[in-house]
């Protein structure tokens, strides 16, 4: 809880109205060919909704799915291959 009392992290609420559907369209993009699953997408969704220009993730497939969407992703791939 200190990170989002001290402003490092901060709650923003998503309408499912605007999140499912946009997961939707990523998982007709990406799923056949990244093999990205609906938690996957999901969170590559809200990071496009909230207008997120970084996407921080060890999970492969959302790296990809994000990386495919315009995001940067981190850690670097050098960190990732490390863990």
């Amino acid at each position: 809880m200190e990170f989002i009392t001290n402003g490092i992290f901060i709650i923003m609420p998503i309408p499912a109205a605007a999140l499912f559907p946009r997961a939707a369209e990523l998982a007709d993009r990406h799923s056949v060919r990244l093999g990205t699953r609906s938690l996957d997408l999901l969170h590559v969704a809200a990071a496009l909704l909230l207008d997120s220009e970084i996407f921080f993730s060890f999970d492969e497939r959302q790296r990809k799915a994000a990386k495919a969407e315009g995001l940067k992703i981190q850690p670097s791939e050098t960190v990732v291959k490390k863990r």
